[in-house]
């Protein structure tokens, strides 16, 4: 780089808050029942069934979310690209520190980013943050395999290494633990073989940000511990919504079935109350609903009320 030159995007955050979805958990647990046979053809596959979930849960989740699973203010790591070298990209280690401020089982750490690009003139910023115009970069959840309970105004800390490999990629170990508990889970993760699990589409391209954006939404949201943004009241009764989904056989994402907002990801209103029925939904499992401290067997019924279109509702719990 000649000297006064422009570094092309001149500083990158990476930030990551420790996340709460029953969903995504069951959805990658339920993978190895696959494994739990004992008599497929005659053979006895239960012996690889270990091998098989920690394969599972060594891919971070590449999709996007509702920020209400977030449960902590997400914590920044700053890659300053004008002055940092090559070499201490090799192995990255970042301290992890944050109070939560919502009560639930901890499963796992969500990651995004934000780049700036500072011009002569103006500086301007990218953000793939999840409150942010979805990217083609989506967002990153590492799923631990051994959730544990988390409650709010208590401390989580650990950290995140990050190793360079010989496939343009990383391998990542991450460590979490409760301060003053014995409640801890550490994990390690393939970089390179992800899943992709997207469930959003494409926005407008983003860049029109001159500040960071992450930051700015932390500010006007008062993301904190003395206010959450995370709803923590339990799911109304027979709550009802409505969703473009094409098929029996499509199940909505879990920000869909938390019923907290008033709209879907799809864009279409909540409709409350009503009564479940119609046909079970493929990949519905337990769910575990902020406020409660047990996870419900739960089918979702899909109701067509026309072409292409319908709605999903849950059963009653009391």
């Amino acid at each position: 780089l000649k000297p006064d030159g422009k570094m092309f995007p001149s500083q990158g955050i990476l930030y990551c808050a420790p996340f709460t979805d029953e969903m995504l958990y069951m959805e990658q647990y339920n993978k190895a029942s696959f494994w739990c046979q004992q008599h497929f053809h005659g053979i006895d596959l239960s012996s690889l069934r270990d091998a098989a979930m920690e394969e599972y849960f060594k891919q971070p989740v590449v999709d996007t979310f509702d920020i209400r699973v977030l449960m902590a203010k997400p914590v920044g790591h700053t890659f300053d690209f004008q002055t940092i070298s090559e070499s201490s990209l090799h192995s990255i280690n970042i301290p992890f520190s944050c109070t939560l401020y919502s009560s639930g089982c901890i499963h796992g750490l969500a990651f995004w980013f934000d780049v700036s690009f500072n011009g002569s003139q103006e500086t301007v910023w990218l953000s793939t943050a999840p409150f942010q115009p979805l990217t083609h970069w989506y967002q990153i959840r590492c799923l631990i395999n051994k959730p544990f309970l988390g409650h709010s105004g208590q401390h989580l800390s650990g950290f995140i290494h990050m190793k360079a490999n010989d496939r343009q990629s990383y391998d990542i170990d991450i460590e979490l633990n409760v301060v003053g508990t014995a409640l801890s889970s550490k994990y390690s993760y393939d970089l390179k073989n992800p899943f992709f699990r997207y469930t959003g589409i494409h926005q407008n391209p983003p860049g029109t940000h001159h500040t960071n954006p992450t930051a700015d939404f932390m500010i006007s949201t008062q993301m904190n511990s003395s206010q959450t943004i995370n709803n923590t009241q339990p799911i109304p009764q027979s709550s009802l919504m409505n969703g473009s989904i094409q098929s029996n056989t499509s199940y909505l994402p879990y920000q869909n079935i938390t019923g907290y907002s008033t709209t879907s990801v799809y864009g279409q209103p909540l409709m409350t109350p009503g009564t479940a029925g119609g046909v079970p939904i493929a990949g519905s499992g337990q769910l575990w609903f902020p406020g409660q401290s047990s996870m419900y067997d739960t089918t979702m019924h899909y109701h067509k009320t026309g072409s292409g279109a319908g709605y999903v509702s849950l059963p009653n719990h009391s």
